[in-house]
């Protein structure tokens, strides 16, 4: 029963980030059924700074963060961790959203914290590196994940078109074989009412092309070219009234 107290904790948390107490998966049903409001997506360029997080945190002799780069990384379950995945969609480039968001897990929330000295139970985080080598976790109904967190990354939303040379692509040559193993997962989230998914910049835009509920284009030069670093974002009347993405358009938001 703890370990399900200390998983309930770790989803609530990882919820309240997207916007106010709301469930990610509720976001994410509600654009399958065609009820978020479309909106044109641009991939940002990601600011340079480290690419790993700091050194990884341990809960006795077990590393709290651990990076998955082949199959044989991905560590063993442990009875004491609640396994949250990272969707590292960076491509290897330095970044330093990957870390915060990293850092957010682990460090965050200090019920959560609490919660996990109690129970002696804690918050492992794996990060999967998808775009660079097609590293994509198994779906929820695995038994083992029900928390994925996927991250911003540079280069345009459609893998095909980043081929070094086209723009938008920020020179970034892909490999776009990991897309239909990562849309199959999203389904599979997407099917399973006690998973959820948060996404964030990048990761936003794959979901909205595996939906189609919006088509990801170049911001062009009359709203200032492709961008970088932090920007204010403007909503659409749609956007701003709507139930769950209106929430951010709210002042203290």
């Amino acid at each position: 029963m703890e370990q399900a107290s200390a998983a309930q904790a770790a989803v609530a948390a990882v919820a309240e980030m997207a916007a106010g107490e709301v469930p990610a998966m509720a976001a994410m049903a509600e654009m399958a059924a065609g009820e978020v409001p479309a909106m044109a997506v641009a991939a940002g360029a990601p600011e340079p700074a480290v690419e790993e997080p700091a050194p990884p945190e341990r809960s006795g002799e077990l590393a709290r963060y651990v990076r998955v780069e082949r199959d044989e990384d991905v560590p063993e379950p442990d009875p004491r961790a609640v396994d949250v995945v990272v969707l590292d969609m960076n491509h290897g480039w330095p970044n330093l959203g990957h870390d915060s968001l990293v850092h957010s897990l682990l460090e965050g929330d200090p019920v959560r914290r609490r919660e996990e000295q109690r129970s002696g139970l804690f918050v492992r985080v794996l990060s999967f590196d998808v775009r660079r080598c097609g590293m994509v976790p198994e779906p929820p109904s695995g038994g083992r994940f029900a928390i994925y967190l996927g991250t911003g990354g540079p280069g345009h939303i459609d893998p095909a078109c980043n081929d070094g040379q086209a723009p938008g692509s920020q020179e970034l040559r892909e490999d776009a074989r990991w897309e239909q193993p990562l849309f199959r997962l999203f389904g599979a989230i997407l099917s399973d009412p006690g998973a959820a998914l948060l996404a964030v910049c990048h990761s936003f835009g794959v979901i909205c092309r595996w939906t189609g509920i919006a088509r990801p284009v170049l911001r062009g030069a009359e709203k200032g070219g492709k961008s970088s670093g932090v920007l204010e974002n403007v909503f659409t009347p749609e956007a701003a009234a709507h139930p769950w993405f209106g929430r951010f358009a709210r002042s203290g938001r």
